[in-house]
């Protein structure tokens, strides 16, 4: 249910790229574009991954909720139900729409079936400027439910670290969201993309949002 994504020509991409650059600078807000080139500045010399610089995945918030849980509470599209412990609580029914490979979990115990991804990698991310935020940003950048989407676990551990520079969902419709967010959250964080990624990341975005609002022809 995954496809690897296609690559521009050499001079095709060098053109979109110089383009795309000019719109993206001028989407984004000025605080944001100071941190790309922060970011793009310090990507010299990244140092090896630390996951454990994000955050703690057990942490929870005031009212008792990880992040995992309320996810999973939000996003539920069907009635829910919850166990309360001293610990805080938990989420042991309910029903959700895979993001990658679409297929609905109705009425289900989300343990061992369904998991919750970032949908840039906290290792992308690593690679491209977040090495060098501050702790507080990397904790928020973690627990940002625009970056969080609710899969089932074989495809989690399938996809692994593996950003949407590599491989996308294979249905268009998810596929376009999915590189719709990643772009969004990358710009939102000042993400140092090189102009390669960005023509890239953009340009399949456009073709799956177009192909997945393109009638499918009649079949006879």
């Amino acid at each position: 249910m995954a496809r690897t994504v296609r690559k521009t020509p050499l001079l095709l991409r060098a053109a979109l790229a110089a383009l795309l650059t000019i719109a993206l600078a001028l989407a984004l807000a000025p605080g944001a574009a100071v941190r790309a080139g922060e970011a793009a500045a310090g990507r010299g010399a990244v140092p090896p991954y630390e996951r454990a610089a994000f955050c703690d995945w057990r942490a929870r918030d005031r009212d008792g909720w990880t992040t995992r849980q309320r996810i999973l509470f939000e996003r539920s599209i069907g009635p829910r139900v919850i166990w309360w412990s001293r610990h805080g609580p938990r989420v042991i029914r309910g029903s959700w729409r895979d993001a990658w490979s679409g297929r609905i979990w109705r009425d289900v115990d989300p343990r061992g079936r369904l998991e919750i991804d970032h949908v840039v990698p906290l290792s992308f991310a690593w690679r491209h400027g977040a090495h060098a935020w501050p702790a507080a940003r990397r904790e928020a950048f973690c627990h940002d439910p625009d970056n969080l989407i609710v899969v089932a676990r074989h495809w989690n551990r399938a996809k692994g670290d593996t950003g949407a520079d590599r491989l996308l969902p294979l249905r268009p419709d998810l596929a376009c969201a999915y590189l719709e967010r990643f772009l969004a959250v990358s710009l939102r964080y000042g993400l140092a993309l090189s102009p390669a990624e960005r023509t890239d990341l953009e340009l399949n975005r456009r073709a799956a949002c177009e192909k997945a609002t393109t009638p499918r022809a009649p079949q006879s």
